[in-house]
């Protein structure tokens, strides 16, 4: 997933600097924009992208699952031993 970050003028003419919008590509996040803000004109947009999440929801720290499968154990193997 992608930030955009967007400055945009509305359209009575308020600028609007910070609007972020995660989304997979800029049409979706535009489209969430317009659905916001119609007839909105987009003076600048910029994207960062997010990092991934490693760990699983819940767990106090990302596993590498490298030297796990050589280990011949599984994920949840080794997060009980």
């Amino acid at each position: 997933m992608i930030r955009f970050g967007f400055q945009i003028r509305t359209k009575s003419g308020q600028r609007i600097d910070t609007i972020s919008i995660i989304a997979a590509a800029q049409p979706d996040a535009e489209r969430r924009l317009r659905q916001m803000y119609q007839q909105c004109e987009i003076l600048a947009c910029r994207e960062q992208a997010l990092p991934r999440r490693v760990a699983p929801p819940g767990a106090p720290w990302p596993i590498d699952p490298l030297p796990v499968a050589r280990a011949g154990l599984t994920v949840q193997e080794a997060c009980t031993r």
